[in-house]
């Protein structure tokens, strides 16, 4: 699996992020931790959309998806790697419906209902914004399963609301034995 090592590597290299000593990251669930991945600062440069897809593919093909989902912001090129690896059409799931035109939730190229998706998120740490864009695709789509790059939830589950889940990498792979020790979330 050499596209899960690079994807590790540049993760690793770019994403990661320690706070010093008495200090700390406010993650988007609200909780602080002096451990911080930030998946963006690797996952946006071209070199990682490769890797990146046929990571996810990796987990994603025994699902056979018609589709990926992505949360956005974090879910969209993820969503769309994976997407272009198994020749399947992206879903974009808003966190917010538009206030304009069709004021749609979860944007597609007009899928069938019943379409077989599998939703993308890069970090999951309380698992909320993926729970409310599963809630959002189950209305239209059936979600066969969620993907997250990195899953940074003390426990390890094997599913989220019922739906199939795993993830690429659990965040202690990225750490040293004392960085794992300050982990909190």
């Amino acid at each position: 699996m050499k596209h899960r090592e690079a994807l590790f590597k540049l993760i690793k290299e770019r994403s990661i992020f320690i706070a010093p000593s008495g200090q700390e990251f406010k993650l988007s669930s609200g909780a602080k931790s002096r451990v911080y991945c930030d998946l963006k600062k690797a996952l946006l440069h071209a070199e990682a959309f490769l890797p990146l897809g046929l990571s996810v593919n990796s987990l994603a093909a025994v699902l056979n998806p018609e589709a990926v989902a992505g949360v956005a912001v974090g879910g969209c090129h993820i969503a769309s790697a994976s997407s272009f690896v198994l020749q399947v059409p992206t879903i974009i799931v808003r966190k917010e419906a538009k206030d304009h035109g069709t004021k749609s939730l979860v944007e597609h190229p007009d899928l069938r209902e019943g379409t077989r998706v599998v939703l993308v998120e890069d970090v999951t740490t309380t698992a909320e914004s993926v729970r409310k864009a599963l809630k959002a695709l189950q209305e239209r789509f059936t979600v066969v399963g969620i993907i997250a790059v990195v899953d940074r939830r003390p426990e390890q589950t094997f599913a989220i609301d019922g739906v199939t889940f795993a993830s690429i990498f659990r965040i202690h792979e990225f750490l040293t034995q004392a960085e794992q020790q300050m982990l909190e979330i």
